[in-house]
């Protein structure tokens, strides 16, 4: 089995959307929530929704990215890791 064959075996295109789908609901407007939350207990409750709702992804690398991103985006305003 070639290379090619086992990325479509392992990623459809199906599964792609699908996580494309679940990258913006996780992600949709979360650096303007995070930069806006009132405290800084809101903006950790936005930045922990946001890592539970990574979780549902099939995917094991694509949380790993987000998580990241979402991390750092907190860090960016808040000045501190969650």
């Amino acid at each position: 089995m070639d290379n090619e064959e086992l990325l479509d075996e392992r990623y459809s295109a199906e599964e792609i959307v699908n996580d494309n789908e679940l990258i913006k609901e996780c992600t949709g407007s979360i650096e303007e929530r995070i930069q806006s939350a009132r405290s800084l207990n809101e903006a950790k409750l936005i930045v922990s929704d946001a890592y539970r709702c990574f979780m549902k992804c099939d995917s094991e690398i694509i949380p790993l990215f987000l998580v990241r991103y979402v991390t750092k985006l907190f860090e960016k305003y808040w000045g501190e890791s969650k």
